[in-house]
């Protein structure tokens, strides 16, 4: 192993986050996404794992496969890969997840909306990698997901500023982070399942306008 060859990123690998090189078409886990219990934690109970650090990894093998990455090949190169059918599909999904995303409000009662086209690529994986978990807990008997939601809600809970959320709004690829949360969760049959949503409920959303590029 080239150990020098670790620091691709060139940040400290004590630094709590992870990423997708699509032109290595590698994954990084830097190694304080693993430190203190949070987001991996040995004990704990696997739907709070699935909740946490697997909906990260889900979300960045997903990255391979969103608007950048499905241009790459295996070994990184710009090729086109996909047949014209697939590629209009894909484009026609992730664009309407970029509509839908422009079509909300940053805040309740505030006029200004979010930049769909921004968000697209990062939104796309985070519904990937909430919907590769969601797979895996289908093979585990009696799997909690009340527990799994709320594990995965914890990762993107934060105490902020109205000031810092709209800079990140206007600047920033991610999804504001409550947006990481309630918009992928509409995605999904078991939330709507799991918490008895429905017409009428704050957080339901219509079949036909659920969203999932994969």
């Amino acid at each position: 192993v080239d150990r020098g060859e670790w620091d691709l990123r060139k940040m400290p690998t004590t630094t709590i986050n992870a990423g997708n090189e699509t032109t290595l078409n590698s994954i990084l886990i830097f190694s304080g996404m693993l430190a203190g219990g949070f987001m991996y934690d040995e004990n704990a109970p696997v739907e709070q794992n699935y909740g946490r650090l697997g909906t990260i990894l889900g979300h960045e093998i997903t990255h391979a496969f969103d608007t950048d990455g499905y241009k790459l090949d295996a070994e990184g190169l710009s090729y086109g890969w996909w047949t014209n059918e697939d590629e209009v599909a894909f484009r026609q999904r992730s664009d309407k997840l970029a509509n839908y995303y422009s079509g909300l409000h940053i805040y309740p009662g505030m006029e200004a909306t979010y930049n769909g086209s921004m968000v697209q690529t990062e939104a796309i994986s985070d519904m990937g990698g909430m919907k590769c978990m969601l797979a895996l807990a289908e093979e585990i008997p009696d799997f909690d997901y009340d527990l799994f939601f709320r594990s995965f809600a914890n990762v993107w809970r934060c105490q902020t500023s109205l000031e810092t959320e709209m800079s990140r709004a206007g600047n920033d690829v991610h999804p504001l982070a409550f947006l990481r949360t309630n918009v992928t969760l509409q995605q999904f049959d078991k939330f709507f399942e799991t918490y008895d949503i429905g017409p009428g409920d704050g957080m339901y959303l219509a079949p036909e306008d659920r969203i999932l590029v994969w």
